[in-house]
Order: structure tokens, then C-alpha cells, then sequence
């Protein structure tokens, strides 16, 4: 286990959540919160499946390790893993798809997700 990667991450996840805090509450571009906000959980989560020296290469295969390796295991909550798939989809739809526009409410649930979801990383690889 690297545990200097995984504390990089989880910053990297810390700082790319506040960004999609700018964005949304500053800049009300309510889509590049919901990405950012999802880049943050993509970061703790990558920092998780470190932990176990699991590596990816798609985010597919992120949300489907992380499900295997930690959800199916019990060891962190099946909420988490739905938050997971859930705002992956946004950020698809987001990012891809010139129509779909995301409300307010929308952006801000997936950022309290995140930030949700960041810290239970953090609560289960102990770390602060």
C-alpha cells in the first residue's frame, strides 16, 4: 500500500470538491459542479482501491471494483456505492450530452454526496 498516493488522493478529492463548490455556489454552472463533485468521489475512491493495491483503468471499472472489493464486502455502505454509480451517470449525461441540463437542487445534492462520500473513505482508511 502506498500511503503517500493515498493521501495525495484523498487532497486531490478535498480540493476538487471545493472546486465544485465554486462552481456551483459562484458561478451556478450547476453541470461542472456535478463534474467536478464526481471527480472528487473518483479520487477518494481510487485512494480506497489503492488501499488494497486494486488499480483501474476506466471509470466502469472504478465504480465496479469499488462495488466488489468494499460495498459487496460490507465494508462501507451500499448507499455509498449507489452515490457512486448515480452521480457517474450525471456526469455522463453532463458532460456529453449538449440538452441536459441539471438543476440547482440536483448540483447540490451531488456535491453533499461527495463530500458525504469523502469522508467515509476517510473514516474507513483512517485517515483524517
Amino acid at each position: 500500500m502506498n500511503s503517500t498516493l493515498i493521501t495525495t488522493l484523498l487532497e486531490r478529492a478535498d480540493k476538487t470538491l471545493e472546486d465544485a463548490h465554486y462552481l456551483h455556489f459562484e458561478r451556478k454552472s450547476y453541470e461542472s459542479a456535478v463534474s467536478r463533485a464526481y471527480y472528487a468521489m473518483y479520487y477518494a475512491t481510487e485512494a480506497c482501491l489503492l488501499s488494497t493495491d486494486q488499480t483501474v483503468s476506466s471509470h466502469k471499472g472504478l465504480i465496479a471494483q469499488f462495488g466488489k472489493h468494499f460495498v459487496k464486502t460490507g465494508f462501507i455502505e451500499p448507499q455509498y456505492g449507489r452515490m457512486l454509480a448515480n452521480i457517474y451517470q450525471q456526469r455522463q449525461l453532463s458532460d456529453y450530452e449538449v440538452s441536459y441540463e441539471l438543476s440547482e437542487s440536483e448540483s447540490a445534492e451531488a456535491i453533499v454526496n461527495s463530500g458525504a462520500f469523502i469522508r467515509c473513505i476517510r473514516d474507513y482508511l483512517k485517515v483524517d
